[in-house]
């Protein structure tokens, strides 16, 4: 049996990404080490060397001081004694440890998203999204979303896990049952009540028309004021269940996604559209009031190639409250209408099995 180390830089999304991908995989053991620095200095430091290691080669010896150096020591300990098969990451900070460990174990290494400073030519697989206009390389996987751990058997056990906690089950909610997934605020995004409530009219109208409900879940990023004022208001009949975020410990994105006819999720969150769109084929995405001043982010192109491609269905955010949203979930809910699942993880991991293992 392969082992396959993965470097975690602590956050959520980059870790989902390389653990999806792990996950599918066959006959492999998964390690997952927490990357920590003694200071952040060192992070910055690792990252010039790895703008170096581009073009020059280092010696092991220089690996393992710089790597004393900057980690703490059960960090080291415990990268210098993982003896894998294969070495996977994402995020720019543990990039270079990642090509570096890999050079010093002599074994195969995958990346997620293009790093900065070390670029993805020291990688044997890179895993880049599409909206990055990453070339046409040997090296170089294109996804359109971001892989995650969305299956059918994470679901499963997922669902499992909130019945569990809730001691319910969720499989007897009314069909048709809508999730409605809110990302929140940031630099280029504004969420306020006012465009929640455009949503959550729609909504409401569409469950008390087929006599379904609807299931709501906040993210970190939800304003505090639509939280208290969704707290408010739910649950109640037509809304069993509210998740605000930062007050339970466990996702409750996907299992969401496996019981929901509908996912309806706002456009600022990629990695909750790529949860969805790989797990339910009813996905509509709802725009936010952008900031016009600022450019557009290029990680948001991802909505546009997901509409393009099949995978969801898109309404702006000036169409919000027109009734346009309803009228989506009508005609797909009277339709029928099956879009594919996105299947970007499940793509990159036969590739990752095929090369390497």
């Amino acid at each position: 049996m392969k082992t396959i180390t993965i470097l975690s830089d602590g956050r959520p999304g980059h870790f989902n990404q390389t653990l999806g991908i792990a996950e599918q995989l066959r006959d492999v053991k998964i390690e997952v080490i927490q990357i920590h620095y003694k200071r952040k200095f060192f992070d910055f430091l690792i990252r010039i060397s790895g703008f170096i290691f581009r073009f020059i080669s280092i010696s092991n010896t220089f690996i393992k001081l710089l790597f004393k150096i900057s980690l703490k020591n059960n960090t080291y300990d415990e990268i210098i004694s993982t003896s894998p098969d294969l070495i996977m990451s994402a995020g720019s900070s543990v990039a270079t440890i990642n090509a570096m460990l890999s050079k010093l174990k002599g074994v195969k290494s995958v990346v997620c998203m293009t790093p900065s400073f070390i670029g993805t030519a020291p990688f044997d697989l890179a895993v880049i999204p599409e909206h990055d206009l990453p070339p046409d390389k040997k090296n170089i996987i294109k996804t359109i979303g971001a892989p995650n751990r969305i299956n059918k058997a994470f679901i499963e056990k997922e669902i499992e896990k909130w019945n569990n906690m809730l001691e319910t089950d969720l499989l007897s909610l009314k069909s048709p049952l809508v999730s409605i997934l809110l990302g929140g605020s940031d630099s280029y995004y504004t969420m306020d009540m006012a465009v929640v409530d455009s949503l959550l009219e729609e909504v409401e109208n569409f469950v008390t028309q087929n006599d379904g409900q609807f299931l709501l879940t906040t993210s970190l990023r939800t304003p505090e004021a639509v939280e208290k004022e969704l707290k408010n208001r739910f649950p109640n009949n037509k809304c069993p269940l509210l998740i605000i975020a930062h007050e339970w410990e466990d996702n409750p994105v996907p299992m969401m996604i496996g019981i929901s006819d509908f996912i309806i999720v706002t456009e600022d969150s990629v990695s909750m559209i790529s949860e969805a769109a790989s797990g339910n084929n009813k996905v509509i995405v709802v725009g936010l009031e952008s900031n016009k001043s600022k450019r557009r982010p290029r990680y948001l192109q991802v909505c546009k190639l997901l509409k393009e491609k099949g995978y969801i269905s898109f309404i702006d955010y000036e169409q919000l409250g027109t009734g346009t949203l309803k009228n989506i979930m009508t005609e797909l809910y009277d339709t029928q209408k099956n879009t594919p699942l996105l299947d970007d993880t499940i793509r990159v991991a036969r590739e990752i099995q095929k090369r390497f293992l």
